[in-house]
C-alpha cells in the first residue's frame, strides 16, 4: 500500500511538471498561460500535492513510547497498591 502511494505521488508530480511544460511549449495550451483561473486551479493542485508529500514522509516509530508508557503505568499501579495496603 505504501508503495502504491509513492507511485501515485510521483505520477501526480510528473503530471504537474508536464502541465507546466505544456503551457509554455505547446501552442494548443498557450491560452492557459494567460488565464488566471487556470493558474488558481494549478496552485490548488500544487498545494494538495505538497500536502501529500508532507504527510507521506518518514513515520517515526512510537513503539518505544508505548513501552515507556506501559512501564510507567505498571509503576503507578504498584505505588497505588502499596498506598492502599497501608490504608493511606
Amino acid at each position: 500500500m505504501k508503495k502504491n502511494l509513492q507511485i501515485i505521488k510521483y505520477f501526480l508530480s510528473v503530471a504537474a511538471i508536464l502541465y507546466l511544460l505544456g503551457i509554455f511549449f505547446l501552442p494548443a495550451m498557450k491560452p492557459l498561460s494567460h488565464s488566471w483561473i487556470a493558474w488558481v486551479v494549478f496552485g490548488i493542485y500544487c498545494l494538495n500535492l505538497i500536502f501529500l508529500w508532507a504527510i507521506g514522509g518518514k513515520k517515526t516509530e512510537h513503539h518505544d513510547d508505548k513501552e515507556e508508557a506501559t512501564k510507567e503505568a505498571q509503576i503507578s499501579q504498584e505505588l497505588l497498591k502499596d498506598r492502599n495496603k497501608w490504608g493511606v
